[in-house]
């Protein structure tokens, strides 16, 4: 997870990159959505 922090912080220095920002975001979201799901079916 430390991993994904430090991309996140590199991106939000880098914001010019508004192209690549948006394209990261919609991963990180994709991979938050799967880690919920996959904790929900867990239960």
């Amino acid at each position: 997870m430390r991993k994904c922090e430090n991309i996140f912080f590199e991106n939000r220095k880098t914001k010019k990159r508004l192209i690549n920002n948006s394209y990261y975001y919609l991963q990180m979201a994709i991979f938050f959505l799967f880690c919920f799901i996959k904790k929900l079916n867990m239960k």
